[in-house]
């Protein structure tokens, strides 16, 4: 997946949705699941500026991916967090 716009960890707040878009066929079986080009919803679970300088802070982004759009339905996803 590829998010649709650029997200900037020192802006960013937590439930600020996201949007992606599926940029490889995903398959299971040999039965294409869900095509190139469908849309994915989510939300910023976990953003985390930490430091102030730039050499020596960091930044954390956690994702949630919430509900999948295909073929005109909307279906909801419950996904684990990842950075």
């Amino acid at each position: 997946m590829r998010t649709s716009e650029t997200v900037d960890s020192k802006r960013a707040k937590n439930g600020e949705p996201i949007q992606f878009t599926v940029i490889q066929d995903v398959t299971f079986g040999g039965v294409l699941a869900i095509p190139r080009g469908a849309t994915v919803h989510g939300v910023i679970a976990d953003a985390k500026n930490v430091g102030s300088g730039t050499l020596t802070g960091s930044s954390e982004l956690g994702l949630q991916l919430t509900s999948l759009d295909l073929g005109g339905q909307s279906y909801p996803l419950q996904s684990d967090l990842f950075k």
